[in-house]
Parts: structure tokens; sequence; C-alpha cells
């Protein structure tokens, strides 16, 4: 079979589940089980946390069809790429220094509920169906359309404060019942008014919304992620609410792990153990589930589905490639992998390479395997190193970032060497702590960690050292005494 008869499918999750859902749904891989308790009403989990790449947006949507395709109920993604984060900042009328989720938890209240009242119909009701009448009569006063940016640039703006703070609201539905008007001093008062409204509805169709696209906060100035701590909150108590009041109604959120941990806020860290989920592919003998995952994809092709995988999970995979690059023990499998961030679309991404490069071929030699690395390497993985670091460090820094790691050893390395190679660039007034514990949180930076051990048979003290990357171990802390090494995927881009 040549590489151009393959079918993988898309890298990117959510062209694929619009395009080719057949396929979406016939190579979705979920190992832990994570769609049926994200899925589960009565369960808390709400959060699926993972870095760039893992496959956040692909249980999204995974949700969505399950939901939408087999009569579940229904289910809707949020995407907040496009809200104007700047001006959501603007929406609160806290006075003081407020910080944190409590300066725009109100503001995402009023949002949110409006995001889950346009997605039901009165019929959907087994409450108090006049409060949802008033609900739906008091968003359209307000202005409110089915566009959250647009709803947010509304709320933004003074003449929205003017007009609705201190003045009555007339929210009479049915023109031959009693009038009714309400007045609202400030955000929090019509908060506090839709909440207790809705904690009246008792929604009886089942409604998932999925918040995604999150990443862009990272675009803008680092205060205004109390608007995400306000988002995560506010989805944490509706979800609360809802589960109390028998509201059919789940709001999950799809969230990268880097950004999570920018967010401080008191009991935070509690709402994050409790109800969520951390999407990880490097599983305990380091390859099973993306092989797992890959062989789904391979059999997508009519000629590969009779291979037995089960037996051997590489038949496939070593009907393409070298069974090994070198006389070492590693397979060519394994070896790839020490490439990568152990994620879906880097497999998939090198993979496609050789359908590109390579359509005709049958089999790749070592020399063009070892190709291959190097341009994954130079115009992939470099690029995703860039990605992820947009918004933690400034992009002057990021352009002579690979300057900087160039000029240390691709053995290892210290924070001394690390520091004298910064001071080096053209880049002023670094915090060079920082910059290396951003790259090792994100795996780009590893460390050496030397451990001593008594062997039982000789009963003497012998050390070992083990190369540990947090991509694999979340674990890890970093210790400037160890030495570093930088990742084997650079190596082609650094020219190192």
């Amino acid at each position: 079979m040549k590489f151009k008869e393959l079918t993988l499918g898309f890298p990117d999750s959510e062209i694929e589940f619009n395009r080719k859902p057949e396929i979406f749904d016939r190579a979705f891989y979920d190992p832990k089980e994570y769609i049926d308790k994200l899925s589960d009403f009565n369960n808390p989990k709400a959060i699926l946390i993972g870095r760039k790449g893992v496959g956040k947006t692909a249980y999204s949507a995974k949700i969505r069809r399950e939901f939408n395709s087999y009569s579940k109920g229904k289910s809707v993604r949020i995407d907040l790429s496009s809200i104007p984060y700047v001006s959501f900042s603007k929406i609160s009328n806290i006075k003081g220094d407020v910080d944190g989720a409590q300066r725009h938890l109100h503001s995402w209240n009023i949002l949110l509920i409006f995001e889950i009242l346009s997605n039901l119909d009165i019929e959907e009701i087994a409450g108090n169906k006049n409060n949802f009448k008033k609900l739906k009569k008091l968003y359209k006063e307000l202005g409110f359309s089915s566009d959250l940016t647009q709803n947010v640039l509304l709320a933004s703006k003074k003449q929205f404060k003017v007009r609705f703070f201190n003045q009555e609201i007339d929210l009479t539905h049915d023109p031959k019942g009693p009038g009714e008007s309400i007045s609202f001093s400030n955000i929090i008062d019509m908060s506090k008014y839709i909440q207790k409204l809705f904690q009246t509805l008792e929604i009886q169709s089942p409604l998932i919304l999925m918040i995604d696209g999150v990443d862009d906060v990272l675009r803008v100035k680092k205060q205004t992620r109390d608007v995400l701590a306000g988002l995560v909150r506010s989805t944490f108590n509706l979800n609360e609410d809802s589960y109390k009041y028998h509201n059919l109604v789940k709001l999950l959120i799809m969230i990268r792990d880097d950004i999570i941990k920018t967010i401080n806020d008191p009991d935070f860290n509690k709402i994050i153990e409790s109800t969520s989920y951390k999407l990880n592919w490097y599983d305990k003998d380091g390859k099973s589930d993306l092989l797992h995952l890959l062989n789904l994809r391979f059999q997508l092709s009519a000629q590969l589905k009779s291979v037995n995988v089960t037996n051997d999970p590489l038949a496939i995979w070593n009907k393409f490639f070298p069974v090994r690059i070198d006389s070492k023990s590693i397979n060519s499998w394994e070896y790839f992998l020490e490439h990568t961030m152990y994620r879906p679309r880097d497999v998939l991404q090198f993979i496609n390479r050789f359908a590109e490069d390579y359509p005709n071929a049958e089999k790749i030699q070592i020399n063009e395997f070892k190709d291959e690395l190097k341009k994954y390497s130079q115009n992939y993985f470099i690029g995703e190193m860039n990605n992820e670091l947009s918004g933690f460090i400034s992009d002057d820094l990021i352009q002579e970032l690979p300057s900087i790691l160039q000029d240390l050893s691709s053995n290892s390395f210290s924070y001394a060497e690390f520091s004298e190679a910064v001071d080096n660039s053209l880049v002023e007034d670094v915090n060079k702590k920082h910059l290396l514990s951003i790259l090792f949180d994100l795996g780009y930076i590893g460390m050496l960690r030397d451990v001593k051990k008594r062997n039982p048979n000789t009963r003497k003290i012998e050390s070992k050292t083990y190369v540990n990357f947090k991509h694999k171990d979340t674990r890890l802390k970093l210790d400037l005494s160890n030495r570093l090494l930088i990742h084997k995927g650079l190596f082609s881009a650094l020219n190192i």
C-alpha cells in the first residue's frame, strides 16, 4: 500500500468533525472514558484540562456528535476565540480593589444564562414558565442577540449601564396580565435576579454547552485573566445550581493547563481538583494509547482493516517504517516519540509529511525517516513551541529564543550556562528563572536527576541518572541545581 492511499483524517478535529464526521466517529479514541463522565449530569466533572494539541477540541466535538446525532439531547459549542477580553473587563462596575473571579463572576452569570435560554423553548421548561418568559423578555430589553461577542461589546458600553441601571425595565409578557417592572442598581443586582429566576425553571431537555477557544485570553494584558477566573467560577456555580434545582443543563470548559495555572483565586484549586480531568497521552509504557489511536486511523483504509494489531500493535507501523533506526534496541516508533510531545497532532503531522513527500512509496528507508524527522523539527515542532509560548513571554524573546538555545550544549547544561546565554542575547531585562520555568513546564527543557539507591545484592549505595521531562511526568518540579537538557524535537530546528 502506498502512502498516498492512506486515509488518516485531519489533524484538526473541528475540521474533521464538520467535513468527515464518519471518519471522526470511527477514529475517535477515549482511553480513560472521559466522554461518558463529562456528559453525565450527575457527575460534577466539567473541565477538561490539557496542553495544546492533546485533543480537547476533539472531545468537545465528540460530545456534540454523541448528543446531537443520537437524540440524547442538545449540545452547543461556545467559541470564545473572538471574545473581546479587553471590552469584557469594562463590564464590571464593582468598585474598589476586587480581583480574581469575583470581579467578573456576575457578568459571566448574565451572559451564560442567556446562552442557555437562547437554546431552549418553553416546552422544555417543567417549572415556572412565567419566569422563563420574564427572562426572555429581560434579555430582549437588554438588546442581547445570539452572538456572544456582540453581547460583550454591548454590555461594555457606558450607555448600557446608563440605560438599564437605576431605571425601571418593563417585564410584562402577557398583555392581559398584570404589569411588572424591575430596576437594578448594578451588575450584581441584575445577576442575582436572573440567577434566582433561572433556578425555578426545571429544564427537562438535556443541554450541554461546550466552552472552547479560551486560548485567546493570552493575547491580552495579564490583568484581564480575571475574566477567565470569573468564567470558571460562574460555570461551577451554574452547574451546581442546575444539579440542585433539577435543571438538565451542564457547562463544560476545555482549557489549556498552562492557562489554568495563571489563575489565582480563593478556592480555585479545590474547584479544579473536584471538577476537572487532565488529558494526557503519555501512559505507563509511554506509547500504547497513542499507538492504539494511530492504528484506528490506519484502519480507516480498507487495505489495513484486516491487519491484526492486537498481538502486535506495531504491525501496521512496521509495514511503512523501518523496524529499527540504529543498532540500539529501541524501535522506530519509540525513536520517533522521543522527538514529540506525545500528542495525537504530533503523530498525524509526521505521517502526513510522508504522504506529501513520498506519495508513491510503500516502505520508508532509515535515511528517509531521519530526513523527515529533521523537517518535522524545522517546520512543525519549533513552531508549536513558539505558539505555546505566545502570551507567556514577549514576542521579541520568542524570536530570540532559538539563538539562546543554540548557545547551549545538546547534551546538558547548567542554569548558569542558560543564564549566560540569555545575557548574551539581544533581549534585555529577561527574568531568566521565569523563562526557564516556562520552558520546563511546557516540556521543551528537561532535567537530569541523579537518584541514589542501595543495591539489595551488594548493599552499596549506587547512583543512577534519569532523564525527566514534564510532558511525561506532570509532577516534576524544576530544580536549578540539576543539569538541564533540550528536547530532541528541537535539535534539527536549532541545528545542534
